[in-house]
């Protein structure tokens, strides 16, 4: 299983970057990332976002957590992508846990108000 040290290490490899050169760009020595490639030390949470902002790599990627690289940002999603994300967020956020039936339930409620819209804006 891939750690967060390997994974350092490929994307510095892949980039072309010495140890030093990849120190450099965050104002660390070399041996900060050497004892991260070895899994001996692990950044702070600000120079990992830093990190994953600069290889452009999720956070979950870069510690191992998942395989997948991608960023998944809100300007790379459909408006129906975006709204469904941020009704979840909402609800989850007012404390309420969605079952399929809400989910469902949900749809129609939205379907109703856009309908009722529709023949409100002829």
């Amino acid at each position: 299983m891939a750690t967060f040290g390997d994974r350092l290490k490929i994307l510095r490899t892949e980039n072309h970057l010495t140890q030093e050169e990849l120190a450099n760009n965050f104002f660390l020595n070399k041996s900060s990332i050497s004892k991260y490639e070895k899994n001996l030390q692990l950044p702070e949470n600000n120079l990992l976002r830093e990190i994953a902002k600069f290889f452009d790599v999720s956070l979950d990627y870069l510690l191992a957590i998942s395989d997948d690289r991608n960023i998944i940002t809100m300007n790379k999603l459909s408006s129906h992508e975006r709204a469904a994300l941020l009704i979840d967020a909402k609800l989850v956020e007012d404390g309420y846990e969605l079952t399929e039936s809400d989910v469902n339930d949900i749809v129609l409620a939205a379907k109703i108000v856009l309908e009722q819209k529709r023949h409100q804006d002829k």
